[in-house]
């Protein structure tokens, strides 16, 4: 993907839903190649941006289409800065992926009959779900409806040039859910490539070298290893698969430019489970580290090696949902892990 995934976590305290990492460092690869995925990204490096929702409720009137949220980009020596979307008016930004030339991939909720709550489901037809590639400035490029009636669709990640899609369609006969089918969506025609049907379901997914990583979970199962990494690559006829461990949900995945690590961010089944990071060598799917994350917020990689790590602590809910990038820069945490093919003394296993 590049990368994660921006949705609206709701908490007791103000949440934070989604991040990726900035633009920091750009480093050309020897040219344009075409992998068996889509189109390769040429640069290294992301940008960090987040999504904030005060967790307030919804406005009486039930027309009002525009929560206060705001949206902020992080850099690595700790700064933030404000990150303004020229959106059409009452548009809902569900899910946000930058692509690698620094434009943004955002998949919006757009409710056409404003009497209407947009709640009603995938059969509800006054839904549109817009695909827009916005620029630096915040200005809409393009947009295409992505939606379906009678399918649920969300966005996994990005390659330079594609959305990577994943669409269900509707509960078989026999009442089972649905398979996961995973689509590549060209930014420029909007057509669409099918890739994989999984069973079970899919939530992130990025690219880097040859490598394609998908991760999800099994459904109906008990979530204790139920979570899964898949890794797609042309010489396998077969994906390669890593479980993980105790594992209720998959928060966050990203590749390596060069495709040869894997950095995982997961959270352990129970009540009081915490985020994990786990970093998984692509070559033999070998676990290279493993260590309690605490106050997570999202991570990316810098360059082949080196992977950004950013924690927050929760902000003090405000029933306004207005909060100054000052106390947001406060409370932000920036780390980094350097990641070599030998793994030093004393890294984190555990």
């Amino acid at each position: 993907m590049r990368k994660t995934k921006l949705g609206i976590a709701a908490l007791a305290m103000a949440s934070l839903a989604a991040v990726v990492c900035a633009p920091w460092a750009r480093s050309s690869d020897g040219g344009p190649t075409t992998p068996w995925y889509g189109q390769r990204r040429y640069a290294a490096g992301e940008r960090l941006i987040a999504q904030l929702s005060s967790g307030v409720p919804r406005p009486r009137d039930e027309r009002d289409m525009a929560p206060r949220l705001a949206l902020f980009e992080a850099f690595p020596d700790g700064t933030v800065s404000g990150l303004p979307l020229r959106l059409p008016e009452h548009t809902l930004v569900r899910q946000l992926q930058p692509l690698p030339d620094g434009r943004l991939v955002v998949v919006g909720l757009q409710n056409l009959d404003r009497q209407v709550s947009y709640e009603d489901g995938p059969y509800y037809p006054g839904l549109v779900f817009p695909l827009m590639v916005v620029d630096h400035a915040g200005e809409v490029l393009s947009s295409k409806d992505i939606r379906l009636i009678g399918q649920h669709v969300d966005l996994l990640g990005v390659t330079a040039t594609e959305a990577i899609l994943v669409r269900y369609g509707p509960a078989t006969a026999d009442g089972k859910p649905p398979p996961a089918r995973v689509v590549l969506h060209d930014l420029t025609s909007g057509t669409e490539k099918a890739l994989y049907q999984i069973d079970g379901q899919v939530s992130h997914a990025d690219a880097g070298g040859d490598w394609l990583a998908l991760a999800g979970h099994e459904l109906g199962s008990d979530p204790s290893g139920q979570c899964w990494v898949r890794f797609h690559s042309p010489p396998h006829s077969e994906a390669q698969r890593h479980l993980l461990p105790a594992c209720e949900r998959v928060i966050d995945l990203n590749v390596s430019p060069d495709g040869r690590f894997a950095a995982v961010a997961f959270e352990r089944a129970g009540e009081w489970a915490e985020p994990r990071l786990r970093i998984v060598d692509t070559v033999d799917l070998s676990v290279y580290s493993d260590e309690l994350l605490g106050d997570f917020l999202g991570m990316a990689w810098l360059d082949d090696h080196t992977l950004c790590v950013t924690r927050m602590e929760p902000l003090p809910l405000r029933q306004d949902g207005r909060y100054r990038l000052a106390q947001v820069q406060s409370l932000l945490r920036v780390e980094v892990r350097i990641v070599r093919t030998v793994r030093p003394v004393g890294f984190p296993t555990q």
